[in-house]
């Protein structure tokens, strides 16, 4: 946690990892099975929460129950394969930078075979935060869910880039097609887009 209001590279980041692959849970705080109480880990006041970079697509991340609070960007996940990011909060500050991408929750970049579910992406209080999940280049044969996660008060909820799905067969109906699918979200007080698709397409 680095609060403090000082510059982006200097307030650092909660986790950076490198081709490996991880899982980031909060701490089950019930007797129950499955648990049904959390204690999260917090990320809070950082240039990035999480870091993931790999270079074997094979890895995979499991991150749920956590807090991303003021964080110029949450998560952000490049080449993985079957990773898992549920149940998590994120409040998304809006930072003006050089950067055009700007601050987020999430971001996804040459992933597949993803689940992101059940998470809660709103704007800093009294801030308009600017990207729930962003979403950059891929095109795979497998199924890539969005599913029932709650957006904000944010300027775009959900930003697509370069992304394309796989090639339609004739034997093929729609609900057998895969690629990314956003599917039950709910976005309320979202300023600019639910949903913004830049290029590419769905």
């Amino acid at each position: 946690t680095n609060p403090a209001p000082t510059a982006l590279n200097e307030k650092g980041n909660g986790i950076s990892i490198y081709n490996a692959s991880c899982t980031i849970y909060g701490l089950c705080t019930s007797q129950m099975i499955p648990c049904n109480s959390y204690q999260p880990n917090t990320f809070q006041g950082l240039n990035y929460g999480i870091s993931i970079s790999n270079y074997n697509s094979l890895k995979s991340v499991k991150i749920t129950h956590n807090d991303f609070l003021n964080n110029y960007r949450g998560i952000s996940i490049r080449n993985s394969y079957s990773s898992e990011i549920t149940s998590n909060n994120f409040e998304i500050p809006d930072i003006l930078t050089n950067n055009p991408l700007g601050s987020y929750g999430l971001y996804v970049e040459s992933c597949s075979g993803y689940k992101i579910e059940g998470n809660e992406f709103q704007s800093v209080a009294s801030q308009l935060g600017m990207y729930g999940v962003a979403f950059k280049t891929f095109t795979n044969q497998v199924a890539n869910t969005l599913y029932h996660n709650k957006f904000t008060g944010l300027s775009i909820g959900v930003l697509t880039a370069n992304t394309f799905p796989p090639p339609v067969t004739s034997k093929q109906t729609p609900l057998s097609i895969n690629g990314l699918q956003i599917k039950c979200n709910k976005f309320e007080a979202i300023t600019n887009k639910n949903i913004a698709i830049t290029s590419g397409q769905l």
